[in-house]
């Protein structure tokens, strides 16, 4: 898995979006995220009745639809069984397929309740479980204590239980709690009272409030994103450690590179000036520290720059007519003149006799190009010497690589064909261009 090419955020906003992102989940979750199912009397179901006379009760009930309820007629018979009357009101779809109560948690009933003695209501929620001789599948029940008239009867979900008679009904039961994956049946029955009496239930409507995320299942991806995210970042922040340090190698070996160039020993650093005695130009000590940097910032920035080298035109001859007087003269004189007409933040360096250098910092080959025209041109036009006229050839090169030497080395090849092209001239590296006044 590679990451070096992978722009993560800033480092205060890696954890800061994703643990923004799990506090809003988490409230929208609590606050929000609401998921509702309506039951009601008045949308048309086949609502059925069920009492006592399947085991041999007496009790009597009826239905009578009014118009935004259903309500049951029950009158309670005393009998050797249980008596009650129940309301079946169906939750299944067209396919037989019951309600799923896993995303609910609560309930709430609009009922109306008249008795003539006190009682309860019970609440079954009926779980279908595909076992043969089971109708009406397994009973989870609430208890609700009613009052007289319409009122809302709210119920949490967790709150029901199984009957202790459903479970000795269904010794065969290897679970023996709450199930809410396939009710098929609400059923709303008389309660526990057992004398007789004259009870009406008329149900209005069923409302299931729950969640479209459940908390559980929330916490439960926060979690697994969360140690995805955190080893992700840590194997994003291994790789680019490891490539930091890959770099940092590399710079070494490129520094080291530039110290073998410049033949400079590390002993000689302290004792060896970075200016040239003569010129007051840097000398090759003091282009160590300017080098380091423009490697530097070309390996992580790819930041060019490019190198002059230039030389006096047969300097040699200046010696040996006039004396090394006067040549140092024309070096003084020119070095001088030179720093007048480059950049603050351009290097001129003494490369050895003759020979100078200079970094353009933050240049291409073409600005470069310019700048040593320009030289030349006026180096032409300008007495540097009162006893000969002198004149410069120049060679120009382009940083493309953390090799110095191999960029000294087309500078000088550049200013090699300058001086075989006539000399005060100015070559490109690996360029046949050539642009030069008259040779002298």
């Amino acid at each position: 898995m590679q990451f070096s090419s992978i722009q993560l955020p800033s480092k205060s906003y890696v954890y800061l979006i994703p643990v923004v992102l799990s506090i809003v989940l988490i409230v929208w979750q609590h606050w929000g995220m609401n998921y509702r199912y309506l039951v009601s009397a008045a949308s048309d179901l086949p609502i059925s009745m069920l009492n006592d006379e399947f085991n041999g009760g007496v009790s009597i009930a009826s239905l009578e639809a009014q118009s935004n309820k259903i309500v049951l007629n029950c009158q309670i018979k005393k009998s050797s069984t249980f008596p009650f009357c129940s309301l079946m009101i169906p939750l299944a779809d067209a396919s037989k397929q019951g309600l799923d109560l896993s995303r609910f948690d609560r309930m709430k009933l609009t009922l109306e309740f008249k008795s003539t003695e006190p009682d309860t209501i019970l609440v079954y929620l009926l779980n279908d479980e595909g076992r043969a001789g089971n109708i009406h599948g397994r009973a989870n029940m609430h208890t609700l204590a009613p009052v007289t008239g319409i009122a809302d009867y709210e119920m949490n979900l967790a709150g029901f239980n199984l009957p202790s008679w459903w479970i000795f009904a269904h010794p065969e039961a290897t679970y023996a709690g709450l199930r809410f994956d396939n009710i098929k049946y609400l059923q709303i029955s008389t309660g526990d009272n057992t004398l007789e009496r004259l009870v009406n239930i008329g149900f209005i409507q069923m409302e299931l409030t729950g969640k479209w995320i459940a908390a559980k299942d929330l916490y439960l991806v926060l979690v697994i994103f969360w140690l995805v995210f955190s080893v992700v970042h840590a194997i994003y922040n291994l790789n680019k450690l490891h490539q930091e340090n890959k770099q940092a190698r590399k710079r070494e070996a490129d520094l080291a590179q530039i110290n073998k160039f410049l033949s400079i020993e590390k002993e000689k650093y302290e004792s060896m000036a970075k200016h040239d005695a003569l010129t007051g130009c840097l000398n090759r000590t003091g282009l160590r520290d300017v080098l380091t940097r423009v490697i530097d910032l070309y390996i992580r920035k790819n930041n060019i720059s490019s190198l002059i080298l230039l030389d006096i035109d047969h300097f040699k001859r200046i010696n040996d007519l006039f004396g090394h007087a006067e040549g140092d003269a024309v070096l003084i004189e020119l070095s001088r003149f030179i720093q007048k007409h480059i950049r603050e933040d351009d290097y001129l360096v003494r490369w050895g006799g003759e020979e100078f250098a200079i970094i353009c910092c933050n240049t291409s080959a073409k600005g470069a190009v310019g700048l040593a025209e320009n030289l030349r041109a006026l180096i032409a036009g300008h007495k540097l010497s009162s006893k000969t006229a002198i004149t410069c050839s120049f060679g120009v090169a382009e940083l493309n690589s953390s090799k110095v030497n191999d960029w000294f080395k087309r500078a000088d090849v550049a200013l090699y064909l300058a001086k075989a092209n006539g000399r005060n001239g100015v070559v490109l590296a690996n360029e046949s261009h050539l642009s030069h006044n008259t040779p002298h």
